[in-house]
């Protein structure tokens, strides 16, 4: 982290520190959020392609 405070020209590390731990946390919330759309893309596209929808192959 210091290679990159000293890159950035920041004087104080809790700059360098704020700013990425900043970025990284909405990075994780942003990675969260497209994989559960993956996943319930995948189930829903399953439920289709399996026939299981309850409603075009009620039981």
């Amino acid at each position: 982290m210091i290679g990159i405070q000293q890159r950035l020209g920041h004087t104080d590390i809790q700059t360098t520190m704020n700013y990425y731990a900043h970025t990284t946390d909405y990075m994780k919330k942003k990675a969260s959020q497209q994989f559960n759309k993956l996943m319930e893309d995948l189930h829903y596209k399953n439920i289709y392609m399996l026939g299981e929808h309850p409603f075009l192959n009620p039981r």
